[in-house]
C-alpha cells in the first residue's frame, strides 16, 4: 500500500509540476513574442536566463505535462488555429 502511494505521489508531481518557457520580443514594437529556451525548472531561473540573454521584453510562461496533454482540443478549431499561426507565443 505504501508503495501504491509513493508511485502515485510520484507521478501527479510529475504531471502537475510546472514547467517556464522563456519568450522574448526582438524589439519594443514587435507584436510577437519569439521562444528563446524551454524547461526552467522555476520563474527565477528563466528570468536569469532571460538576463543572460539581454532580453528587456520577456515573458515566462508556465507549464505542465497535463496542461501539455489535454490542451491539444484546441488545435481543431480554425479560429483557434489560425491565431496561434500569427501569435507563436500562445501556443
Amino acid at each position: 500500500m505504501k508503495t501504491v502511494m509513493i508511485i502515485l505521489i510520484l507521478i501527479l508531481t510529475y504531471l502537475f509540476y510546472p514547467f517556464y518557457d522563456l519568450y522574448t520580443k526582438e524589439d519594443a514594437f514587435s507584436e510577437s513574442f519569439s521562444l528563446e529556451g524551454k524547461g526552467y525548472r522555476s520563474q527565477g531561473k528563466c528570468a536569469e536566463a532571460a538576463e543572460a540573454v539581454a532580453a528587456e521584453i520577456f515573458r515566462c510562461r508556465k507549464r505542465t505535462i497535463w496542461s501539455k496533454m489535454f490542451s491539444t482540443y484546441t488545435q481543431y478549431d480554425p479560429a483557434i488555429r489560425e491565431i496561434r499561426q500569427e501569435h507563436p507565443e500562445f501556443n
